[in-house]
């Protein structure tokens, strides 16, 4: 058993990848690990990259499987066999230095014995038996990483340290609003994977793998649009796709977590990481912003659970 397992999936992802895999490489140099990566059968050439790395490379694991982004997450992690678990998203770039820095004090349970801890954007750092004692990852397009967190942390082992391990965001989308990045997930980003009568139904398939995976009720639809001062057709149109994802629930049988009865999975997330947050002052990092499009979110959790003003306050005095 080696010390740390990287997981991650990818698919046709050819400009970016060896940008992140030399990054993780870098950070991860003299320690013991290894990187499995798991790639849904790209066309791009990024399959035939993985393999160049993997014969490089001793303890870099490549396996091709169709699948979905929780699913290729879980069939990497099943694959592996780190004592520790790091997650990664095979389209970024990250910071070598502060995750080697990181990785050392999450060895030497600086952060406390058997805890995840989580950062801003898609690294985290886990047990591997806290995964194992969750299941992994659900077999979802999208959300797949908010599904997870949330059974993380209804263990209450999960920890929340803001910092940016990030160089960059691949994603420009993702900072320019809600109903931006929601777009971008669903429509643009997916072309990729399909075109035409394929990419209706495999947006229709996301839309309704988001409404598992976050655990959309017709109640947080209400609460949260009339606390965003969301307009009332949009209100309507939620609860109609609520409707219909549970429909898909009951025939299909499709996993499903509801982790909070205010909050849907998203920002039952953000409340829980605000909450468990740690002051990286301690670990000798500053604290960092999230996408700036978080802070009215913020605000609405603030509103539902005022438990949480104090910490936000400390926190925004410190980055602005």
């Amino acid at each position: 058993m080696v010390d740390f397992s990287v997981c991650t999936t990818t698919f046709n992802n050819v400009s970016r990848v060896r940008i992140c895999l030399d990054s993780i490489i870098k950070a991860f140099d003299g320690l013991d690990y290894e990187l499995v990566i798991v790639d849904n059968f790209s066309t791009d050439g990024t399959y035939e990259i993985l393999k160049e790395y993997a014969q490089r490379y001793h303890n870099v694991k490549v396996f091709k499987f169709k699948c979905s982004r929780g699913l290729g997450r879980h069939v990497a992690f099943e694959n592996s066999n780190g004592r520790y678990v790091v997650t990664i998203d095979a389209d970024t770039e990250y910071d070598s230095e502060k995750i080697r820095k990181i990785l050392i004090m999450y060895k030497e349970q600086k952060f406390g014995e058997s805890v995840a801890v989580k950062f801003w954007g898609s690294l985290g750092l886990y047990p591997r038996s806290l995964i194992e004692k969750i299941d992994g990852w659900n077999d979802y397009n999208v959300a797949e990483d908010h599904d997870f967190w949330a059974r993380i942390s209804k263990t209450g082992s999960l920890k929340f340290l803001p910092i940016n391990v990030e160089v960059n965001e691949p994603y420009e989308e993702w900072r320019k609003g809600p109903l931006t990045a929601l777009r971008f997930s669903l429509i643009v980003r997916e072309r990729r994977y399909s075109h035409g009568f394929k990419l209706i139904s495999r947006i229709l398939r996301n839309t309704i793998d988001e409404y598992c995976a976050l655990g959309i009720t017709t109640r947080k639809i209400v609460i949260r649009h009339a606390y965003l001062g969301i307009k009332i057709y949009k209100t309507f149109l939620g609860i109609i796709l609520t409707f219909f994802s549970k429909c898909v629930i009951f025939f299909w049988g499709r996993p499903v977590t509801y982790a909070n009865e205010d909050f849907d999975n998203a920002h039952y997330n953000y409340y829980f990481f605000i909450k468990n947050m740690v002051d990286p002052q301690k670990f000798g990092f500053k604290i960092e912003s999230g996408p700036t499009f978080l802070d009215e979110h913020f605000r609405f959790i603030a509103k539902i659970k005022p438990d949480i003003k104090r910490e936000l306050e400390y926190y925004f005095s410190k980055i602005i």
